[in-house]
Order: C-alpha cells, then structure tokens, then sequence
C-alpha cells in the first residue's frame, strides 16, 4: 500500500522504480568498463582491439614511456551519460543522497586486481574548496569502502597543500602534471611508512593527480600504492 501512495522513483530521471533508487532505463545507460581489456598499470580501456584478442599483462604507451608512482589503477565505469549527472549532482549541487549510490556502485563493482592494501585514503581536496564544498566526495566514498575492505581508512594524513585548477580546463597531459606538481604533501610520515595504501578518488583523467599523490607517499615511506577512481574520462 505505501509503494502505491509513495512509490520508489529513479533518482535521476524521476520515473517509478522498482525498489531500486536507479530504475532499470538509467543502470543500464552506465558502461562499465572490462577489466580484462586495459592497461595493466593505469587500467586505461583498450577500445581499439577486436574483443577476441588477449590484452591482459598488456601495458599502454603512457605507462611505458612515463613514470608511474602507483602500482596498479582501475576504474568502474567511464565518465559519461547517466552516471556523469549524477556524479556531478553529488559533487556540485550537494545532493548527498547520490553519494550512497555512487559508493555502491563503486562496492558492488569493486575490482579484483586491487588487494593486499592495509589502508585507504582519498584523494584530498585543498582547503578552501573543502570549505566551499563542504565535503570531500572521495572521503565520502572511502568512508564507505573501508568496512566492506576490512582495512583502516585515513582521511587526513595526505592533505592538497597547494590550490590548483580542475584538472578537467587542461587538455594536454603536460600542462596537467604542471597544475598539480608539489601541490600534495603528507602531513604525519607516521602514519603512511610501511603501508601499502589504496588511494580513491572520483574521476580519472590523465592520472596526473593519482601519480602525484603516490609520489609523495612513496617518497614519505610507503610501500606500495594503488588506485581506485569511480569514472574514467573516455577522452583522455
């Protein structure tokens, strides 16, 4: 009776939905992205190969010629369609329920070549667009992860000490790595030395940001760092 009076709608396109807070039209819009078809450092898809050729073990041209701080990066889906409004909801229009979506998505889908980590961070956000935001949506989703993974989570001791521009305004891979060079620094060596860390964060671009931030936790002890990104920009 209450589903007749107050039936369950769709969060992004308002339409009854069966119990779930995606209905079925706007789930199936989202493209997850095959991970036995990236690169095996940064999980870039390799879209141009025919589905019936072995890729695995395989990396690609930016992870052969550059150095890559972090071990292994993967992402759940691609940067676009429905999954894009809503991250952007979440993000920018502060519609915190999103957040229990995403971070679902993100633990249903967690993937497999991400293991043996003892901690999980996010990618932190500089301070005066966390006192804009009011949140950091990657803490958000380490706050959920890190119960599911049944490790210890730290949202403080990786902190963005330099302001920089959305990496999203540069579209050459250089002037990337440029906006967001020094701009990370650990604030308690303590508290990462001999960790092996999983490092979250929303969006995956250029992998500068991650790169970044694996620096300087390899070069403030760490053992090992991994990636995970809800959405991989497509473009890049």
């Amino acid at each position: 009776m209450l589903e007749i009076i107050f039936p369950n709608l769709c969060v992004f396109c308002k339409k009854i939905s069966t119990g779930q807070q995606l209905c079925m039209s706007c789930y199936s819009d989202i493209r997850f992205i095959d991970s036995s078809n990236v690169c095996v450092i940064c999980g870039i898809p390799f879209n141009f190969f025919q589905d019936d050729l072995p890729t695995s073990g395989h990396k690609c041209a930016n992870c052969i010629r550059e150095k890559i701080n972090f071990t292994v990066c993967r992402s759940i889906a691609y940067f676009d369609g429905t999954i894009r409004e809503l991250l952007h909801g979440f993000k920018y229009r502060k519609k915190l329920g999103i957040g229990k979506i995403l971070s679902k998505l993100l633990i249903d889908n967690f993937p497999g070549e991400l293991k043996d980590f003892d901690l999980i961070m996010p990618v932190p956000l500089h301070i005066k667009k966390l006192r804009e935001r009011e949140y950091n949506q990657s803490a958000v989703f380490v706050n959920s992860l890190y119960r599911k993974l049944n490790c210890e989570k730290d949202l403080f001791s990786l902190v963005k000490s330099g302001e920089t521009d959305p990496q999203i305004n540069f579209k050459n891979s250089k002037m990337r790595k440029r906006n967001v060079l020094k701009s990370f620094s650990v604030r308690d060596i303590k508290k990462v030395k001999k960790r092996s860390i999983l490092l979250v964060d929303d969006v995956y671009t250029s992998g500068s940001t991650i790169n970044e931030c694996a620096k300087v936790l390899i070069e403030s002890g760490a053992d090992k760092v991994q990636a995970l990104t809800l959405l991989r920009a497509a473009d890049i």
